[in-house]
C-alpha cells in the first residue's frame, strides 16, 4: 500500500514540475534561410544557444525555397528567447550511403581529411565547411520574447 501511495505522490509532483507556470516559454518563430540574399533550401538547420544551459535548442527543416518553422528540442513548435548559433547539415536524403560517399569524395578531391565531426558538412557546397559547426559558425541570432515572430537568416 505504501508503494502504491508513494508511486502516486511522486507521479502527481512529477506533473506537478513539468507542465505549467513553471515551464519556460516559447515563441513561434519562422523565416527564410538565404545564402548572399538567395534562398538556401533542403537543409536542416540547428540554433545552438551560445551559452551551455541558458536554454534548449531549435532547429528546422529547411523547404527548397528556403522557409522554416523553429520547433524546440523539447517537441513544442517554436523556441526559447535567447541568442543562437546557426548551425546547417544536409537534411537526411533517401541512401545516406550516397550521401557519406559523396561527401568523403568531396573531402578527398579538395585534399581534407575526413572528419567525422564535419558528417552532417554539404559536400555539394551549398554553405561554407564552417556553418556545420557550433565552434566554427559565424552566425548568431537572436530569438526575442515575441509572438509570431519572422526570422530571416542570410549567411
Amino acid at each position: 500500500m505504501r508503494l502504491v501511495v508513494s508511486t502516486m505522490v511522486s507521479s502527481v509532483l512529477f506533473c506537478a514540475v513539468g507542465c505549467g507556470p513553471g515551464q519556460v516559454s516559447v515563441y513561434s518563430v519562422k523565416g527564410k534561410l538565404t545564402k548572399g540574399g538567395q534562398p538556401l533550401g533542403d537543409v536542416h538547420m540547428d540554433l545552438s544557444p551560445t551559452d551551455a544551459g541558458d536554454h534548449t535548442f531549435a532547429s528546422a527543416d529547411v523547404g527548397p525555397d528556403g522557409m522554416f518553422e523553429l520547433k524546440c528540442s523539447d517537441g513544442r513548435i517554436g523556441a526559447e528567447a535567447g541568442s543562437y548559433k546557426v548551425v546547417l547539415s544536409n537534411k537526411a536524403g533517401a541512401d545516406p550511403m550516397e550521401a557519406m560517399k559523396a561527401m568523403r569524395d568531396n573531402m578527398q578531391s579538395s585534399g581534407e581529411s575526413g572528419n567525422p565531426a564535419q558528417a552532417g558538412a554539404d559536400p555539394n557546397g551549398k554553405f561554407p565547411l564552417e556553418y556545420s559547426s557550433k565552434e566554427k559558425s559565424p552566425k548568431t541570432v537572436e530569438v526575442k520574447a515575441v509572438v509570431d515572430q519572422n526570422l530571416d537568416i542570410d549567411i
